[in-house]
């Protein structure tokens, strides 16, 4: 979610400054740029709220953990056996 609202942060700002330049242009295009505006600040709230649930979650792990601090902990996806391991596959035939 985080990486999600960092990206959403950043394709505002560039929409911002493009109905920017396009502004300069004509006074129609006014309106473009403050609905941009208005994008660019609402990703910028969804990326605080999204920092602030990670700092949160994190809280959270480490007290059900049972850490006096939060620490930072990254996550990452562990790649599953591609087969089971032979002492499952013993389990499964005894049954």
């Amino acid at each position: 979610m985080l990486k999600v609202a960092q990206q959403t942060v950043t394709a505002s700002a560039v929409g911002v400054g493009s109905n920017h330049n396009a502004a300069a242009e004509s006074v129609e295009d006014d309106a473009g740029c403050e609905f941009a505006n208005v994008n660019l600040s609402d990703a910028k709230l969804l990326l605080a709220q999204a920092q602030n649930d990670v700092q949160s979650a994190q809280a959270e792990l480490a007290r059900a953990m049972g850490v006096a601090t939060a620490g930072t902990y990254s996550l990452a996806d562990e790649a599953m056996p591609v087969r089971c391991p032979d002492e499952w596959s013993r389990c499964c035939r005894m049954r």
